[in-house]
């Protein structure tokens, strides 16, 4: 499968109408894939069930194994930086202040929300060389892990009063 990106998208808008990609993208075999990412053979299938050519958001609630995320840090970065080759980055980071499920709560330190120009471009990073070499960092940076994906969003207009 051959899907093309582009690098410099910033908002939907853009993602939308990305018309010059920097490079194609073919993704491994699906059991090479699965082994570079981490991810089953149905998460994959699922993933790619959705449309080709949207936008995909994906947020992790992260649990750090050392509290303060230094663990997991260095496979962070490599990813971020991976992600802005594919047309993607880093959209969304930040403390979780107040958990609403009281004892239930399974204790997330921080929300990360990651922007992808399409399916493939976020299954591309996962699998890039650079960071399968970083997955070390994530499995001792993190105790517990939930990772969402997110497909187009719609445009709100925020209240101010």
């Amino acid at each position: 499968m051959q899907v093309s990106i582009s690098s410099s998208i910033t908002t939907l808008d853009e993602a939308k109408s990305a018309i010059e990609p920097p490079h194609q993208l073919a993704l491994p075999p699906a059991e090479e894939l699965t082994g570079k990412t981490g991810l089953t053979s149905t998460q994959i299938g699922k993933l790619l069930d959705g449309p080709a050519d949207a936008p995909l958001f994906i947020v992790d609630l992260l649990r750090f194994a050392d509290e303060s995320g230094e663990l997991y840090r260095p496979y962070r970065e490599t990813l971020t930086e991976v992600a802005g080759e594919y047309g993607g980055g880093l959209g969304w980071r930040g403390a979780i202040e107040i958990h609403d499920m009281d004892k239930a709560t399974p204790g997330f330190h921080e929300v990360f929300v990651t922007r992808y120009a399409n399916r493939c471009a976020y299954l591309a990073a996962l699998s890039d060389p650079r960071v399968v070499v970083m997955a070390e960092s994530r499995t001792n940076g993190l105790t517990l892990q939930w990772s969402y994906t997110l497909g187009e969003g719609k445009d709100l207009e925020f209240r101010k009063d």
